[in-house]
């Protein structure tokens, strides 16, 4: 499928694993009226001019430069070693935080809109502490460690960095464990609750204070040894997760004789992208049948660490004392229950099984005229929709190649930000330690009076042993720095953290498809929410909150690249100089239209089978049957005795009772689209009511209530489904 994002916020300083990872599938967009006021570029918009990817100064790194790791804002290690010494003293810091407010609770209270904590200090001096800067302290610098060992792991070359950035990310890891069913703590937010100035505290601190005590309060009922049974529940949990997530991406291997009178015995691995070029391509039926069957027949063991993973969260719910592990997960989510996920998607299924009735009854009519029989089966499913975009004359996405280099790509997100925000990027030079892989860019993010605004790296190229996925990779926060000297007030956000964010990606070449730039812009639009965002807490901000509301920015970002005002402005055609003609863009548009009921009805029935999975009962045992039981009321196509597709879904490691949130970024940003961008979208004040009203609050505010005010009403599903059918 298409997204995931491993975030395990789980409690109260649980660190964000904040990696998006991304599988593309077909998805639909609007077309647009070419009546529409035209847009002028030409003088009114900085033109920067990014250096051809390929040719970067970073291309070729000497071997020394990568024994050092780091990023903006974190120190460089020059060792693997040093991983132990840096979550050591994170801990430590953490930890005398902890002791300082914990022993000093009666010393605590509310005065001048702030909990402080008055305390004398070595020398006799009285001194009144912030305390919720305090408590967001502990979690930036536990986090800081943590985000980073899973940064390394996803992106070093050298496996003794790798293995010692992970060894300290579970250092942290383990400590915030304990942290958040520490009962001294949770008494600790009970006082600043209970205190009469409360209603005094800023929003922020209110919505800080009301997380954490939520969060760690799921423990506060246990006795001892079931607080220790929830930790080690946890820790298992975590485990279990990253095992299914690495069986899930390692396909089985088949004889390469899936070609008409092939004979080769050689094996080799049926990744998903060579599964999906067979399934795609080949016109011999066997051949397809046989890669669909050689991949997912295969995988008992995968199956047998799902069911292991959610029998932990299914634990973990009833120690708690939820229902089911999806209620524990959604209380803090836009859809908050899982009576209205499933309401939300009773209320889709309709629409679009109507619609995928309609195309699969085209896809067989089409099938008809190849083979004897016209029962469409899995394995034929993406080869006929082929077929039929190419009689329909939808251009293939390779023709775009020659338009969407990444240098243009670039170029187009400046074009966005400085149209909508004001702000321009800059490619910036590379620090040896920030050179963890060859063909690295560093992209600075700036206003021209008001400074720094973040740092986006760019990683983007595939290489031998890099994993095959898209995903954006949160290193720092923009929230304020309360251990910085840094006077207000000279510019905007000079007391907060300067951002900093990954885009890792695996395109093959520097000159990309529609659907590998779609890719880009959609991994761009998080990485921009992380680098606006500014507000007070780091526990609060970009892209720590509920995944169904940190995927409506990615998402809505989309949009800009399938609109023929916006696309000719940057997609030049590399020796020509030529735009992108209109009526590409509009054959790509169609393309995604042309499918779109298949595609949501499957984001539909992934949906219900992820809900399932996290019920009020064990799936030990039962995954096969509640898969291919939901797949007769929410499909078309039929499925396939004997298969394991469940071994191969790794969005169950990272979408626990939350892969609905694609479709709901989908309406929320179909909303946001036709109310604010569809008439000007490159408006400078859609933009800014955009960035002030939804994207610089992060976590902040409680989503729901946010995107409310936002756009001054409630949900609508109509302006998704207008999209869509």
């Amino acid at each position: 499928m298409k997204r995931g994002v491993l975030i395990k916020k789980g409690g109260l300083l649980l660190w964000n694993k904040s990696i998006h990872t991304h599988h593309r599938n077909n998805t639909t967009r609007l077309v647009f009226d070419h009546n529409t006021p035209a847009l002028s570029l030409c003088s009114s918009h900085p033109r920067l001019f990014f250096r051809d990817y390929s040719t970067s100064s970073s291309q070729h790194i000497k071997q020394d430069e990568k024994s050092v790791f780091g990023f903006e804002g974190f120190e460089p290690l020059t060792n693997p070693n040093d991983w132990k010494e840096v979550s050591k003293k994170a801990v430590f810091k953490a930890r005398n935080i902890v002791n300082t407010l914990t022993r000093n609770v009666e010393n605590i209270s509310i005065a001048n809109s702030s909990v402080v904590l008055k305390v004398v200090d070595k020398d006799n001096h009285n001194l009144e502490l912030d305390v919720l800067a305090l408590i967001d302290l502990i979690s930036s610098c536990l986090c800081e460690v943590g985000d980073a060992g899973v940064f390394c792991k996803n992106v070093h070359s050298k496996q003794e960095w790798i293995e010692s950035g992970m060894k300290a990310s579970n250092t942290v890891n383990q400590f915030m464990y304990s942290l958040n069913t520490y009962k001294p703590l949770y008494q600790l937010f009970e006082k600043i609750i209970a205190d009469p100035n409360y209603h005094t505290l800023p929003k922020e601190s209110q919505h800080l204070v009301q997380e954490l005590t939520r969060d760690i309060g799921v423990a506060m009922h246990m006795s001892d040894q079931q607080r220790k049974l929830y930790e080690s529940l946890k820790m298992e949990e975590n485990s279990l997760s990253e095992i299914y997530m690495q069986q899930s991406t390692n396909p089985p291997a088949v004889m390469e004789n899936l070609e008409k009178g092939k004979k080769s015995k050689k094996m080799v691995p049926l990744t998903l992208s060579m599964t999906n070029l067979v399934l795609q391509t080949n016109e011999d039926p066997t051949a397809r049948e046989k890669a669909y069957k050689s991949r997912f027949m295969e995988g008992q063991e995968t199956v047998e660490t799902l069911e292991s993973l959610l029998e932990a969260r299914y634990q973990i719910a009833k120690i708690t004392g939820f229902e089911s592990y999806a209620d524990l997960v959604l209380r803090s989510t836009l859809a908050k229950t899982t009576s209205n996920v499933n309401s939300l998607l009773n209320q889709l299924a309709p629409h679009f099984m109507r619609k995928a009735q309609q195309e699969t009854a085209l896809l067989a009519s089409e099938k008809k005229k190849h083979e004897p029989e016209d029962v469409l089966f899995p394995w034929d499913e993406q080869f006929y929709i082929e077929k039929v975009r190419q009689s329909s004359h939808i251009i293939k996405g390779e023709v775009v190649k020659d338009y969407f280099s990444i240098s243009n790509c670039l170029e187009g997100v400046n074009i966005l930000v400085n149209s909508l925000y004001g702000l321009e990027t800059k490619e910036v030079p590379l620090e040896t330690n920030e050179r963890w892989a060859d063909n690295m860019k560093k992209i600075k993010v700036f206003h021209p009076t008001e400074g720094v605004y973040g740092y986006i790296y760019l990683d983007l190229l595939e290489r031998r042993g890099k994993s095959n996925m898209f995903a954006t990779l949160m290193l720092r926060y923009g929230s304020r720095n309360f251990e910085s000297s840094s006077p207000s007030g000279c510019l905007p956000f000079s007391s907060h953290h300067i951002p900093a964010v990954a885009l890792y990606c695996s395109f093959p070449s520097t000159q990309l498809t529609f659907d590998e730039a779609e890719i880009f812009f959609h991994e761009m639009g998080h990485a921009l929410h992380c680098i606006l965002c500014r507000n007070e807490y780091q526990f609060l901000s970009g892209n720590r909150g509920p995944l169904d509301h940190v995927e409506i920015p990615s998402t809505l970002f989309e949009r800009f690249i399938s609109d023929p005002r916006i696309t000719p402005l940057f997609a030049k055609h590399r020796t020509s100089g030529k735009s992108l003609p209109v009526e590409l863009i509009d054959s790509f548009t169609k393309k995604k239209r042309m499918f779109s009921g298949l595609t949501n009805l499957g984001l539909v029935f992934y949906s219900f089978v992820d809900q399932e999975y996290h019920s009020n009962q064990s799936m030990l045992g039962k995954t096969s049957k509640v898969w291919f039981d939901l797949q007769k009321k929410y499909s078309t196509i039929p499925s396939v005795e004997g298969t394991l597709p469940q071994a191969y879904f790794m969005h169950f490691s990272t979408y626990a009772a939350t892969f609905y949130s694609y479709l709901y970024s989908k309406i929320y940003a179909a909303h946001i689209w036709k109310k604010h961008f569809e008439y000007s979208p490159l408006s400078r004040e859609a933009g800014e009511r955009y960035r002030r009203g939804f994207l610089q609050h992060g976590y902040a505010i409680d989503p729901k209530e946010l995107l409310d005010t936002y756009l001054g009403e409630g949900i609508n599903i109509r302006y998704f489904l207008d999209d869509q059918i």
